[in-house]
């Protein structure tokens, strides 16, 4: 077997319009390829002994964390990103100004990643990638980028990025449990932590390149053939709809823009049309279960992502067993387009459709409530009913704790 040292030699030699090492050892081209952190572009084409040895150097996480924290603004952090994200896109600007402020955005992006977490600035760095999620759905006719952040409170911010995710979802978090994230743990969540940083600290910077990345994928879309599609919140839940204007969403009235999340209020709020939402199911019968907002979501033809065991069993519906209606159950697994999961007759009468998603990263017997179960007969059966007992139950406890303490106080 070659060293590695011995690989990178023979690569140097080769000639051809590929990367030498791409060419010479595809597989372990591959590896460095994800390997790298936050994206390294198609279009790099330094692969050098020196320029491997500088990703090795990346500030530790730790470093990154704590500077994190110093710099960015903890109050307000939500209210800051909206006033960034409203000033990056002004009334009258012209054209070449819009592209001439993105690329001073592409700029100062690179220089704060090289900064911050110490990564070469050789790298071609982007905000937004594809994952393996997305990546599917590029058989669709349907070429996605999303953004990956860092999920919940990982970030160290005080404001949550995942205001409504339960226990259980914050352990089995996909950011954390999946593809790349689990073979890199580091790189991955490395890339996650920096993009986050540099939203809450240069919002402005963030939504101008966040725009100019879209405009790039709408291009390389149309001329492939494909539609773009843009998943703001890979693992996160913010409120994109509130939070960015709606000038940003009529400037790419091309692309379909998609989420998914855990506050079922943001369904019943105005959507700009090219934005759809997909609510997430918590998993049934426990205290911090959604089910009667995903029921609700059901009836009032949204789609819900469910997730569910591993199985022989396919399932085929979700049963509300306190009212035996049931709902239609697509794979979710496929694609990432859970816009397109409902059929025209589906959308036309208002007909909720779950997303079906089965659960990947963890065994069924880690993942707890949060992966519901498939019965015999292909049947998902949720009842509300129990969860909202296990809530009282909870309650309930808590209160005897309180008034006890207190009690102990005097």
């Amino acid at each position: 077997m070659l060293r590695f040292t011995q690989f990178i030699s023979e690569a140097k030699h080769e000639g051809g319009d590929k990367h030498p090492l791409e060419r010479k050892h595809p597989a372990l081209y591959n590896f460095l390829f994800h390997l790298s952190s936050p994206t390294l572009s198609d279009d790099d084409d330094d692969m050098s002994e020196s320029y491997l040895a500088e990703k090795v150097e990346a500030h530790p996480v730790d470093h990154i964390l704590k500077k994190g924290i110093e710099s960015a603004p903890q109050a307000n952090l939500y209210h800051h990103i909206t006033k960034g994200f409203h000033g990056a896109f002004p009334e009258g600007e012209s054209a070449k100004e819009t592209k001439d402020k993105a690329m001073e955005s592409r700029k100062h992006f690179r220089n704060f990643m090289t900064e911050r977490g110490g990564h070469s600035a050789k790298n071609n760095l982007s905000l937004t990638s594809e994952n393996g999620k997305t990546r599917l759905s590029t058989g669709e006719g349907v070429q996605t980028i999303g953004v990956a952040l860092a999920p919940h409170h990982s970030s160290g911010y005080k404001s949550d990025l995942c205001p409504n995710a339960t226990a259980e979802c914050r352990k089995n978090c996909l950011g954390f449990t999946a593809g790349g994230n689990k073979q890199y743990p580091e790189a991955s969540f490395r890339s996650k932590l920096l993009r986050t940083q540099y939203l809450a600290e240069h919002p402005e910077h963030f939504a101008r390149l966040m725009s100019h990345e879209i405009g790039e994928n709408e291009k390389w879309s149309e001329k492939h053939g494909y539609k773009p599609g843009f998943r703001g919140n890979v693992t996160s839940d913010i409120h994109y709809e509130k939070h960015m204007p709606k000038a940003f969403y009529d400037r790419h009235s091309k692309t379909q823009f998609y989420d998914y999340t855990k506050n079922a209020q943001r369904l019943d709020k105005p959507l700009p049309k090219n934005y759809s939402l997909a609510l997430s199911h918590t998993g049934t019968g426990h205290h911090e279960s959604n089910d009667r907002e995903a029921i609700n979501a059901l009836n009032n033809g949204h789609v819900v992502a469910m997730v569910h065991q591993k199985g022989k069993i396919t399932p085929t519906h979700v049963e509300d067993v306190s009212t035996g209606k049931r709902w239609r159950i697509a794979n979710g697994d496929t694609d990432d387009n859970v816009y397109d999961r409902r059929t025209p007759e589906e959308v036309k009468n208002k007909i909720g459709v779950v997303s079906g998603l089965k659960l990947k990263g963890v065994k069924n017997e880690a993942a707890g409530h949060f992966a519901n179960k498939v019965d015999d007969d292909g049947i998902i059966r949720i009842d509300p009913r129990k969860s909202e007992q296990a809530k009282q139950e909870v309650f309930n406890k808590k209160s005897v704790d309180f008034h006890a303490k207190k009690a102990a106080l005097k």
